[in-house]
Formats: C-alpha cells, sequence, structure tokens
C-alpha cells in the first residue's frame, strides 16, 4: 500500500503542477485527477479547494474501488474466452494485428478494436458482470 500511495502521491503533484501551467488543457481533462485538481487552480474566489490529502484520500479511494471490479470483470471475460475457442482465436487475431503495427498500442487505438469492444461490453459484461 506504501507504494501505492507513494506514486499516487507524485501522479497528484505532477497534475497539480501541469494544471497551473496550462489552465485551459486541465478544463478540458476529464481524469479523475484533473477533476479534483481544477477547482484549486480556476476557482479564484477562495471558495473550496481541497487539500492535498483529501485529494490524495479521493485518488486512493477510487483506486479501490475500481480494482476489485476490473480484477473481477477481466477474470470472467478471459473465462469466457477459454471457452470459446473460435472467439479466442478472432479476438488473437484482431489484438495481433494491433500489437504487430504498434508494440504498444495507447487507448484509443485498443477502443478502436470492434472485436474486442463486442467481447467486453457486449457479450461478457451483460452476462457476468462483476457488480451482480
Amino acid at each position: 500500500m506504501h507504494r501505492i500511495k507513494k506514486v499516487s502521491a507524485q501522479m497528484l503533484e505532477e497534475k497539480i503542477a501541469d494544471a497551473t501551467v496550462s489552465v485551459s488543457d486541465t478544463a478540458a481533462k476529464r481524469d479523475i485527477m484533473s477533476i479534483l485538481v481544477r477547482p484549486r487552480i480556476t476557482d479564484k474566489d477562495g471558495g473550496y479547494r481541497m487539500s492535498d490529502r483529501a485529494m490524495m484520500d479521493q485518488v486512493l479511494t477510487f483506486l479501490g474501488a475500481g480494482h476489485e471490479t476490473t480484477a473481477s470483470g477481466l477474470a470472467w471475460t478471459l473465462w469466457l474466452l477459454a471457452n470459446n475457442g473460435p472467439a479466442q482465436g478472432k479476438l488473437r487475431k484482431e489484438v495481433s494485428a494491433l500489437v504487430t503495427e504498434n508494440p504498444r498500442p495507447d487507448y484509443r487505438s485498443l477502443r478502436d478494436l470492434q472485436y474486442l469492444g463486442c467481447v467486453v461490453y457486449a457479450a461478457s459484461l451483460p452476462i457476468l458482470s462483476p457488480l451482480h
């Protein structure tokens, strides 16, 4: 847990520093850290500004909450694929084509994989959602 806190604190410090330099970029971003930092940078009236500790606590809460559901959803998706050879082969072909082109694909590239989206959002999650 100490390492998670240390890395999260470092990321939060970087986000605050980036936001101070480029307010317009921070206003457009929708990640949790940007949302937490935004009032500190944009509120010049002295309204409520979350302390560093409170922001850190929020980040850790989101990390903890997301961990279990993500791990469970991934486990069930892999189980479904392990039991469906044709679907596994089709997904492997789609992902392999992307990774051959770009060994470290970004989120947008992965999001654009149509069959991967079908496997995760149309097959796995509705059948075996970690939130049931």
